[in-house]
């Protein structure tokens, strides 16, 4: 099996013809930290030798969430290993501060939407209701504050954990179904 990998930089400034542009990639027969820190690493001495006075820095990371890539990136490119991130991202959630000028890492909406859906197909076999609990985890994902987040966080446990306290479970609803009502369409 191969894995086509891509180093995509979007451009944030309307001036520009093209949104977005390829600035890396290769294609490799493992997935595994070793080739994909490689990659970046090699990356990253390219465009620091090129911009000796710019330090290469990714301000948020998208991928899709695999473990390999997850060490890879930040061993490449933010020199910290998934506990010394883990602990990062704890302080943010816990101060709202960020201290370090390091990469963040976010999953690509698409993927996650996909492992969630796909992660509660057996937990309940009606496909309404499953479509229900991924349009209300969309809530979730597509939230913007952590307050947010933890609201609808609770609220989704409390549907799928407590079916048998239903004055609990029909309040929740009522509030997920006002919520995405109000959501943007589109």
């Amino acid at each position: 099996m191969n894995y086509d990998r891509h180093l995509i930089l979007t451009n944030v400034k309307s001036t520009v013809k093209y949104k977005s542009a390829v600035v890396g990639e290769y294609i490799s027969s493992q997935h595994d930290v070793y080739s994909i820190s490689r990659f970046l690493s090699c990356f990253k001495d390219d465009y620091e030798r090129c911009y000796q006075q710019d330090q290469l820095k990714f301000r948020l990371i998208c991928l899709d969430y695999s473990w390999a890539s997850i060490h890879a990136v930040l061993k490449a490119l933010n020199n910290e290993n998934v506990i010394e991130y883990s602990n990062r991202v704890f302080k943010l959630s816990n101060d709202g501060i960020i201290e370090s000028d390091k990469s963040w890492l976010c999953s690509c909406v698409a993927n996650t939407m996909k492992r969630f859906s796909h992660s509660i197909k057996n937990f309940n076999k009606n496909s309404v209701f499953h479509k229900y609990v991924c349009y209300v985890f969309s809530l979730l994902v597509n939230s913007s504050d952590l307050k947010t987040i933890t609201a609808y966080l609770k609220m989704l446990g409390i549907i799928l954990l407590s079916p048998k306290r239903p004055s609990l479970s029909k309040e929740t609803i009522e509030q997920l179904d006002n919520a995405l009502k109000d959501r943007p369409k589109g």
